[in-house]
Formats: structure tokens, sequence, C-alpha cells
């Protein structure tokens, strides 16, 4: 029975569930998330590490914070049971989306948490009203980086040479035509699922098995919109217009997510930077 110990971000757990569930009689023994890692989890990560037949690690890179996490120390420590994978990121497929951020580092909120419509911020900082930033929205009536599907897969290729495991091929194959992430960094499970594959085949592991029945979407509780409108100008030749956007309530984020409509997204948008206008007016786009 392989033991697998797989430290990567939000995607961590879903790779984690995908990898028992199709992977043969593979047990994942230890799971890492980056971000939310502290300097007190070293003993751990180690010993999860030593103890697996298998590590499947994101890639981390020399300059993150806590060495013990970074992916050439832990192919050092750990040889050749090291399987490094990228981060599943690509910005094609929603260009007109951005965390924001002020110069104390902290991050404007609102109905999608902390991810915000460029569109939608800067119609709010006009002056526009909520119906015309609707119909611009619906019309796909804004402005986007028209090169942003290939710069973010350029910056993937270059992020893969660091990994053992690739994905930007399977991005640049079907990004127009198929829906592969609700937000750049939160991938379907299509996707998921095909990188779970390579990372068991580069491992040697047969993958003889399904994702659980229940396994659906762990990543799309945040679920930004996608109008026929936006399809067209951000290039694309599907429609999830009829996909439901879920985010969030405003102001009172916890709990489960809830269903919008656009209108209503747009109006709680404008409402999370009333009540946030200085952060709101300068907070950079990132």
């Amino acid at each position: 029975m392989p033991r697998v110990a797989i430290i990567a971000n939000c995607q961590m757990r879903p790779m984690a569930a995908l990898c028992e569930a199709i992977g043969e009689a593979v047990s994942v023994t230890g799971g890492f998330v980056v971000h939310l890692a502290k300097r007190e989890d070293e003993a751990a990560v180690e010993a999860a590490c030593a103890k697996a037949d298998l590590v499947f690690s994101q890639l981390v890179l020399e300059s993150f914070p806590l060495p013990f996490l970074r992916s050439d120390r832990l192919r050092a420590a750990h040889g050749e049971k090291v399987i490094v994978w990228p981060n599943l990121f690509f910005r094609g497929q929603c260009p007109d989306l951005f965390y924001a951020t002020g110069t104390d580092r902290l991050r404007l909120t609102g109905p999608l948490t902390e991810y915000h419509l460029a569109s939608v911020l800067e119609a709010w900082r006009a002056g526009d009203g909520v119906d015309r930033t609707v119909a611009r929205l619906s019309a796909g009536d804004f402005d986007i980086a028209v090169d942003a599907a290939r710069i973010s897969l350029d910056q993937l290729r270059q992020r893969e040479t660091a990994c053992d495991v690739r994905a930007s091929d399977i991005i640049e194959a079907a990004w127009r035509e198929e829906h592969l992430f609700f937000t750049f960094n939160h991938p379907r499970s299509r996707l998921l699922d095909t990188v779970a594959h390579r990372l068991l085949a580069q491992a040697g592991v047969a993958a003889t098995g399904r994702p659980a029945s229940g396994f659906s979407e762990p990543l799309g509780r945040i679920r930004p919109p996608l109008t026929p409108g936006m399809c067209r100008r951000f290039g694309l030749e599907f429609t999830d217009s009829q996909a439901e956007i879920r985010g969030v309530p405003y102001p009172g984020g916890d709990g489960p997510p809830i269903t919008y409509e656009l209108p209503a997204l747009v109006a709680a948008f404008f409402r999370a930077y009333d009540g946030q206008a200085e952060l709101a007016r300068t907070a950079r786009l990132s």
C-alpha cells in the first residue's frame, strides 16, 4: 500500500481525496496546506515525508519563508520519492478577477470573499451605478488584458521547468472550449483529476479507481459570473451563463455559500466598497 504525503496550497485536500480514490491501494498519511503552515510544523512535515513512500509536493520556491516546505529542500532530503507538480493557476478564464490589497496588506473583501471583478471595482470608483455596471458585465463591455491567457500559460510553463508533472498542455488544449477554473487558483475537478492521474503515473502507481460520487467540485465554493458577453470578451467558446453565481452574504460572510443573480452580486459589491471606501479607492489589484 503506497503511503503518500501531499504538500500543496488549497488544492491539497481535493488532490489527497482523488489520489486515495483512484490510486490502487493509496493511503495519504500526511497532508499539509502550505499557506496555513507554521514554523512549529517542521517536525510533523519531516516525519510525514520520512514515513511516506511518495511525496507529492506542489512547487514551493526558494523565496518561501518556511525552508522545510521548499521543493528543492524536500528533494534534497527525500530524494526520488518527491514528485513535484505545479500550482494549477491560470488567468485566461477569469482575466477580470483579482485580489485587491491595501498598502498595509489588508485585503478588500466582498460577496466573492477576497476576489473582485476589476470592472465592478473600477465602475464603483468612477461613480457608475449598479444598473449600468450590470449591463456592461452582461455585454462584456469593459477592458481586460487581451493576452492574459498567453501570459498566464507562459508563466505556468516556466514554473513547470522545475516540476516532474505538468498541466500547461491540458490547459492550452482546452481552455477556450471547456470550463477548467472557477477562479484563477481554484481548478475544477476535471483538471484536478487529470493531474492526479499524472502524479500517480509518474510514481508508477496504477490508477484503477474512480472519484467518490460525492466528490463533485470541492473548490467551487466561490463561482464568479461568466455571462455570454464575458465569454466573448475573454475569447471563450463555451458559456456558463446558466451556471449559478456563488458567493457569500455581505456583510456577514461566514457560513455556507449563497447563490446570487448578477444584479444582486453587483449591488453587494457596491455595498462592500461603500463600507470600505478608503481601502476600495486605494487597493492595488493583483
